[in-house]
């Protein structure tokens, strides 16, 4: 479809532009892995609160279930001499809470053990422990005690002297009547000391084995160091592939209401990342909308709440969504917010920029639909001539005001089609009929 070229007066479609808003991802999180009924024993957390790395967010079965912020899910228990980028990725989570002082060398030794010991009691709750190794740690010290009993007297150094003297005197008087009862055979000694060090050794590797272990099952992953409570299970539900049953739930207002199930047997739902607004913003409008610049949002609905956010990330130029009636070309902005705005998920926002724009500008128009961009700038296809550059001076009303050499008042310029740019770019004709 082609449309014509006009002569036309527009003010520069400066400051309003609609988007779709984002609360951001939601994030499921599961009941833990237990070997006993999992039931929701204390709720710690609540609809809009927010979760930070190292809270406990719910106790299940009388255990606590840990949001620690880690790269990706940890994916097995871990006890010491356990080494991988796991171990390395609970290092860092535990050193952002002042809980590891060691380096991130991805192996599970005793730092890093009494680090998750002082996460769990820090937060009140009794840390996770092996009841086999702990046994083993008993054994080990009945062990050295009664090696150190049987210890016999150790010889004296006069003695000693004496059994000296005795041997080079060539007198055969024996060790036993030279040194009386007291005497002992001192390979015996030497014996009865090597055991006492491997009972020792075997001490030492019990205890390092029964070190504070890391349970996986009580940790959820949380992506970022900080979100939002969408919903959370109540006391005495349980837990199951059903979904959550049972207990009550708190309104906003404050009432008691039944719980409803969260789904798949999930502990609640989490909110992440952070509130974002994308815009479609025309060609003549993109320098009301810098990188790094500030804008005010409101919705449509309520006028008067205005709320200022800052454009993160502006795309290269895009075409008409496909599918999408009315969809214009322009640039994708997306706008974050500092904090939490009073928005609901997927509202329809309009965004205002605040950056200085074009003025009123008249001159040689084109339906804005028609203009594309490449790496050389901007164009327009015309009927018969192909591609011609044009530099876009104002939008509005679903016009273009464009300069352009070699652009005159009623050229047609390719609309949407396209099907012969390549041919309209040679010089051929584009078939189908105007607009």
């Amino acid at each position: 479809m082609t449309a014509p070229v006009e002569k036309r007066t527009l003010d520069s479609d400066v400051t309003e532009v609609q988007g779709r808003y984002s609360a951001g991802s939601t994030l499921a999180v599961p009941a833990p892995a237990l070997d006993v009924p999992a039931v929701v024993t204390r709720q710690v957390l609540r609809k809009g609160e927010t979760v930070q790395s190292g809270s406990v967010l719910a106790e299940v079965s009388g255990r606590p279930v840990i949001g620690l912020a880690t790269p990706f899910r940890l994916y097995r228990d871990l006890a010491p001499g356990d080494e991988g980028p796991d171990v390395a990725a609970l290092q860092d989570a535990l050193r952002a809470l002042d809980l590891y002082q060691g380096r991130s060398d991805g192996a599970y030794g005793a730092g890093t053990a009494g680090a998750v010991k002082a996460l769990y009691s820090n937060r009140g709750y009794s840390v996770p422990v092996d009841d086999e190794l702990v046994e083993a740690v008993e054994q080990a010290e009945t062990m050295l005690e009664e090696t150190l009993a049987a210890r016999p007297p150790v010889v004296s150094s006069t003695q000693d002297d004496a059994l000296s003297d005795e041997g080079q005197s060539g007198a055969g008087v024996s060790a036993d009547e030279s040194m009386g009862p007291d005497a002992v055979d001192r390979s015996a000694v030497a014996a009865v000391e090597n055991s006492i060090a491997e009972a020792r050794a075997e001490l030492d590797e019990a205890r390092f084995d029964a070190l504070t272990p890391f349970r996986v099952a009580e940790i959820v992953r949380l992506p970022d160091v900080a979100v939002k409570v969408v919903s959370a299970a109540q006391v005495g539900a349980e837990l199951g592939g059903g979904g959550v049953t049972g207990g009550e739930s708190e309104s906003d207002d404050g009432a008691a209401s039944t719980v409803e199930p969260v789904g798949g047997g999930d502990l609640g739902t989490l909110r992440v990342g952070r509130p974002s607004l994308v815009l479609r913003v025309p060609m003549a409008s993109k320098d009301g909308f810098p990188a790094g610049g500030e804008v005010e949002v409101r919705a449509i609905t309520d006028q008067s709440t205005v709320v200022r956010g800052v454009v993160r990330q502006v795309s290269e130029f895009r075409q008409p969504d496909a599918g999408t009636p009315g969809g214009l070309p322009g640039y994708d902005v997306t706008v974050v917010f500092e904090g939490t705005p009073e928005f609901t998920d997927g509202d329809t926002l309009v965004a205002s920029g605040l950056e200085a724009v074009a003025p009123k500008a008249d001159g040689l128009s084109v339906p804005v639909v028609a203009l594309r961009e490449d790496p050389d700038g901007a164009y327009v296809t015309v009927v018969g001539r192909g591609k011609v550059a044009v530099t876009v001076k104002a939008t509005g009303d679903g016009y273009a005001v464009v300069e352009a050499e070699g652009l005159s008042v009623g050229d047609r310029v390719v609309v949407s089609g396209g099907a012969d740019t390549t041919g309209a770019e040679g010089g051929q004709p584009v078939t189908g009929s105007g607009s």
